[in-house]
């Protein structure tokens, strides 16, 4: 009996040793610390090569450095290894939801509830992709349940009951909206006819006019970096809105995160041609005249041409009745994955490959900090101006700038041409990182993006690049 004991014992050992390691690789992830996290997972796999558990942490380090393909090989090695490890399936859901496979994420997604239906995070993901409203309600309301009942103990490294409690008060929101819509369709395009609309551009940002909730002509920020749509305080209160709880959207600047009223917005409408109801928004005091801002996705349905030097906004025929797969605008294609929503393309700084983030929203195009260590050859010094100083320098939801400096030495590519570093300026873009779970390593501001129009297409994942007129493709 004792013999067994011990033999018993020498076995969940090193078991207790993997689960210690990977805790540990997960909490450095939970701190930020990704690198750090990427390096204790790769120790522990390589002592347990037959263990799936170190490959999926080695794949969410790896998604949160932004190596979405390095990412996605871990997984699936994890997966190799073992077909029941939750935390890779999951991992597999993010990498198919940047790809547009959102039938395929959901099932990632259901498969690492199933297998860990403990874990808060998986039933709050996975109820973002449930069809049935109900079913979302159900599986969000457990989630808070689990997290608000969530276990305390000195033993335990990683906590997976320990959700933000920013997150935690948006599901609740979000589950109190739900509810109040009962079965009435969200964000539902009533009326969607192609249009052409007039852009303009103001230091750097480019803006439409919309009808918001029987208001017209309202000047709102259309921002390719927004995932969602704000109002200010004053087209709130004409019309009535009723708020729902406070949400928390997130920034780009230094202010990583504001909060505001949830609402739900009657009716939206650009010009005569589009018109969209039940639009949720948050509420938010405006930085200037403008009303709010509108992100693209709100127009999904449609390909939107965005013509910054032509002053134009064109949405085509949607999406459901579009061209066929075979045909293709003219232009140079780029591939896009969708990351929390923002539309991430390839791009390099001095050859080295780097996420890029396409934002009509800012007025400069920003290297973040934490690329400027991972790319050779770049010079970088403080800067005290402003790329838009009228403005004060308003980039997006965030406000200023953090840890501003200006780039005198590199070159920038994205979409088959060059730009040299003047323009360019490094932030700190940690917050927004974070708040995206995967690193943004550019920004691609007005700058960068005005001299060609640019077509995104959400049904074929791709952005399509004009070429200038008179201008032959740099390579």
């Amino acid at each position: 009996m004792i013999v067994l004991a011990l033999a018993l014992f020498a076995w969940l050992l090193p078991a207790a040793d993997l689960d210690q390691e990977v805790a540990r690789s997960r909490q450095l992830l939970k701190d930020d610390k990704y690198e750090e996290a990427l390096d204790a997972a790769a120790a522990t796999a390589d002592r347990f090569p037959d263990r799936a558990a170190p490959r999926a942490a080695m794949g969410d380090a790896l998604y949160r450095r932004g190596d979405f393909d390095e990412a996605e090989a871990s997984y699936k090695r994890a997966l190799e290894l073992n077909s029941e490890e939750a935390s890779a399936h999951f991992g597999m859901g993010r990498i198919l939801r940047t790809l547009g496979r959102y039938g395929e994420a959901a099932a990632s997604f259901s498969r690492a509830a199933a297998l860990s239906p403990e874990t808060p995070k998986y039933l709050r993901v996975l109820a973002n992709h449930l069809a049935n409203r109900q079913d979302a309600i159900g599986m969000l309301k457990r989630y808070l349940v689990l997290v608000r009942e969530r276990p305390d103990s000195p033993f335990n490294l990683f906590n997976p009951f320990d959700e933000e409690e920013a997150i935690v008060k948006n599901v609740e929101a979000w589950v109190a909206l739900l509810e109040r819509m009962g079965e009435e369709p969200i964000s539902e395009t009533v009326k969607g006819e192609p249009v052409s609309v007039p852009l303009q551009v103001l230091r750097g940002q480019a803006y439409l006019k919309l009808g918001v909730a029987g208001q017209k002509n309202l000047r709102f920020v259309f921002d390719t970096g927004a995932t969602g749509f704000t109002i200010s305080r004053r087209v709130a209160a004409k019309a009535k809105l009723v708020p729902i709880r406070p949400f928390t959207i997130a920034g780009t600047g230094a202010a990583r995160l504001e909060t505001g009223d949830l609402v739900v917005v009657p009716e939206i409408s650009l010009g005569e041609a589009v018109v969209i109801r039940n639009v949720p928004a948050t509420v938010r005091d405006a930085s200037g005249p403008e009303e709010g801002l509108i992100g693209p996705s709100s127009f999904s349905g449609f390909d939107i041409t965005v013509d910054l030097k032509g002053r134009r906004l064109t949405l085509d025929k949607p999406a459901a009745v579009a061209a066929p797969s075979g045909a293709v605008r003219p232009g140079h294609v780029e591939p896009f994955r969708n990351v929390g929503g923002e539309i991430v393309i390839a791009g390099r700084v001095n050859g080295r490959p780097l996420n890029a983030m396409v934002d009509t929203g800012s007025a400069a195009t920003i290297v973040a900090k934490t690329a400027l260590a991972r790319v050779e050859g770049l010079v970088a010094v403080p800067a005290q101006w402003s790329a838009a100083p009228e403005s004060g320098s308003i980039i997006g939801i965030g406000g200023a700038l953090a840890d501003r400096k200006a780039i005198l030495k590199g070159t920038l590519s994205f979409a088959g041409r060059d730009y040299p570093a003047g323009g360019l300026v490094s932030s700190d873009l940690s917050g927004f990182s974070r708040s995206l779970e995967a690193d943004i390593h550019v920004i691609l501001g007005e700058p960068h993006l005005d001299d060609r129009a640019f077509t995104i297409d959400y049904r074929r994942m791709t952005v399509t690049f004009a070429e200038p007129p008179g201008a032959a493709p740099q390579r």
